[in-house]
């Protein structure tokens, strides 16, 4: 049985032919050792691959993420103004109510029509 794998190496020019004589338990390790290499390298740039298809969605929804919280700010501004709105139309009401004499309880009564 041969115990050896012989690699001869041709250079091109008129220079000689080497060779040399490697065991086959050596070339059966650095086979095994170059082929788990290659596969953990595909391992991780697999891996790599979706942590940078991550990034770029965390990115978006980052900026997704701001508008949001503009848009709500600004709504909350819009809600605020309202509800002053409101305020101010109150106390005109009750300013409005003391000047004509008109009693709030009358009011409470002529809603009690208006909604039959």
């Amino acid at each position: 049985m041969d115990r050896y794998f012989t690699v001869m190496i041709v250079p091109e020019r008129e220079k000689g032919v080497r060779s040399f004589r490697i065991p086959k338990i050596v070339f059966h390790a650095f086979t095994f050792l170059a082929m788990s290499l290659i596969f953990l390298l595909g391992i991780f740039g697999y891996d790599y691959s979706k942590i940078l298809g991550q990034v770029y969605k965390n990115k978006h929804l980052t900026r997704k993420n701001r508008l949001l919280k503009e848009q709500t700010q600004l709504f909350q501004m819009k809600l605020n103004t309202l509800a002053e709105d409101i305020e101010r139309i109150h106390t005109f009401e009750k300013k409005l109510r003391i000047i004509t004499g008109i009693d709030e309880l009358d009011s409470q009564a002529l809603k009690k029509k208006i909604s039959r």
